[in-house]
């Protein structure tokens, strides 16, 4: 008995056959791409926080800020670079959606519980450490494109690097929890999800077949009339004997 419920305890834990063929166990393609779109999405989205951050606190704290003399077109790019990862994810997770309302069981939980990290605490110091080079790199674009010489590195994060160093851990802080949390969110609600998607699914092929099914009124097709020559020399038949 207790080796059947061991069984039992193995096979619900182990990935399906239809799972690991469709490439969304632990080690698949889409797991894979929402374990890479994760970070990257919560660095650019921690930096682009901070950025703005610094800026609004540093006319209150200090003396001078430097990113009042720039301009701020590094936001929309690195925000355009957060909304791609963003798109990456979410398409990894509804991939894995439709293949698990297509029968591979498990696919989407297999998908979030490999993209969770094992430890949050290491996940935000990664999304910590990605964003400050991201947040430099903004202020060295926008001095580069107003054609500012930087004097000094301080510079580049505001005039301060104590602010900056707060404003970051802060904004990386809960950027990297808010997408966990997105995540432990998709996997509670995993069956709510899959409802949704099978029922927009629903409908797409509904839309499609109904919009096929006029043109198949429209333009019935023939049947093809051979002549009767042609009926009579078909395939290894002679040709009519002809009167005399």
């Amino acid at each position: 008995m207790r080796a059947a419920c061991k069984e039992t305890i193995r096979a619900a834990r182990t990935p399906s056959a239809v799972v690991r063929s469709a490439g969304l166990a632990t080690g698949g393609f889409f797991a894979r791409a929402l374990r890479l779109a994760l970070p990257c999405f919560a660095a650019c989205a921690a930096a682009v926080l901070a950025h703005v951050a610094i800026d609004v606190a540093g006319d209150y704290v200090l003396p001078t800020d430097a990113y009042d003399a720039l301009g701020h077109g590094s936001r929309w790019s690195v925000s355009l670079l957060a909304l791609c990862a963003a798109a990456g994810g979410l398409w990894a997770l509804v991939r894995a959606a439709v293949a698990e309302t297509r029968g591979a069981h498990g696919a989407l939980r297999e998908v979030v519980r490999a993209a969770l990290p094992a430890s949050p605490a290491r996940f935000v110091a990664v999304v910590a450490l990605a964003s400050v080079p991201i947040l430099v790199g903004m202020a060295g674009l926008d001095a580069a494109v107003a054609g500012r010489h930087v004097d000094e590195l301080a510079d580049l994060v505001g005039g301060s690097f104590a602010l900056a160093g707060v404003m970051t851990g802060l904004c990386a802080t809960l950027t990297a929890l808010g997408t966990l949390a997105f995540l432990r969110v998709v996997c509670r609600h995993r069956r709510a999800l899959l409802r949704v998607v099978e029922a927009f699914l629903r409908l797409a092929f509904a839309f499609t077949s109904d919009t096929a099914a006029p043109h198949a009124h429209r333009h019935p097709r023939r049947p093809r009339v051979h002549s009767a020559l042609r009926r009579c020399t078909s395939g290894n038949r002679a040709p009519p004997a002809l009167l005399a």
